[in-house]
């Protein structure tokens, strides 16, 4: 049901469903697996207008749903700023460079937990030097999957060194990515 709420560009129905919209509550959290289910630019932006500025945890896997640009952009602007926990994945999107800078920006600082899929992205050192630059500070579990991204040596330096002091748990995939011997942290 929520794919279908989400494809037809209801949001009210989408939050019900996320259960982010109950009388006289709010959830804390959603988690949502709707990978590869056809939502298209516009069930994302639906997606994300049913999303709760007061999420502490979001995990959602939109992975293979041809978002797109603009999709992509949508579910950046509404990741909610009190996040504490965000797991996301939208691996094989093409959100292109502009998509994953969009995304980089809006990732909350406050983070405790951070897993991004990105797979297929080719984002390139460029995009990898814009996730650098949304790195949360504070984050102490991070998890990467930048999976056939070609982010190179250069793109790998960059990440490895916005890598925060608080990180107790590091998870990075880096296959496909035109590293030399040199890129390895």
């Amino acid at each position: 049901e929520l794919v279908v709420a989400c494809r037809s560009g209801d949001s009210a129905k989408a939050g019900l469903l996320l259960g982010v919209r109950k009388v006289g509550a709010s959830a804390k959290s959603v988690i949502a697996n709707i990978g590869y289910k056809g939502l298209g630019p516009t069930g994302a932006q639906t997606l994300a207008k049913a999303l709760s500025a007061e999420l502490q945890v979001l995990e959602l896997d939109l992975s293979g749903n041809n978002i797109g640009l603009e999709g992509g952009k949508a579910i950046a602007t509404s990741l909610p700023s009190g996040l504490e926990v965000l797991k996301l994945n939208v691996a094989n999107n093409r959100l292109t460079l502009a998509g994953v800078k969009a995304l980089a920006a809006a990732i909350p600082q406050g983070l405790k937990v951070l897993s991004l899929g990105l797979a297929g992205m080719k984002i390139g050192s460029e995009g990898a030097a814009a996730l650098a630059s949304g790195m949360p500070t504070a984050v102490r579990e991070l998890t990467l999957d930048l999976f056939g991204n070609g982010v190179g040596d250069d793109g790998l330096d960059f990440i490895s060194k916005a890598l925060p002091r608080s990180l107790e748990f590091l998870d990075v995939m880096l296959l496909e990515n035109n590293l030399s011997t040199r890129g390895f942290f």
